[in-house]
């Protein structure tokens, strides 16, 4: 069996940062106290209490705003409608008046045909 010492040495190296990450901490960085612990977690507690009030602000404003855009489609909407329905009606009516003044002046042009 040979034994790679390219593989051997990669590995050594990627091993290393392992090593290096679990001993620097030991070194570098000052023990923390217990009290100062707590006044980061309290510190943060009072930061996810004010985001998820703001948070709740936010949704409340998005439904207010929601509620409103429904109203004012509900009332583009009929107003619409309305005005569909009030030019249907007068194209209707002006349709009905126009088939009278035509049936008049067919009777009137079969009328002087006839006395011709």
């Amino acid at each position: 069996m040979l034994i790679d010492w390219f593989t051997v040495g990669a590995q050594a190296l990627n091993f290393s940062p392992c090593v290096v990450d679990e001993a620097l901490p030991l070194q570098t960085h000052p023990p923390c106290k217990s009290n100062e612990r707590e006044k980061t977690g309290c510190h943060r507690t009072g930061d996810a209490d004010k985001k998820k009030a703001e948070a709740q602000k936010e949704s409340d404003e998005f439904k207010q705003k929601t509620e409103d855009f429904d109203k004012q489609r509900d009332s583009l909407m009929s107003k619409a409608k309305n005005e569909a329905d009030s030019r249907t009606s007068t194209t209707t009516r002006r349709s009905a008046e126009g088939g009278r003044c035509i049936s008049a002046k067919r009777q009137e042009t079969l009328r002087n045909d006839a006395i011709t």
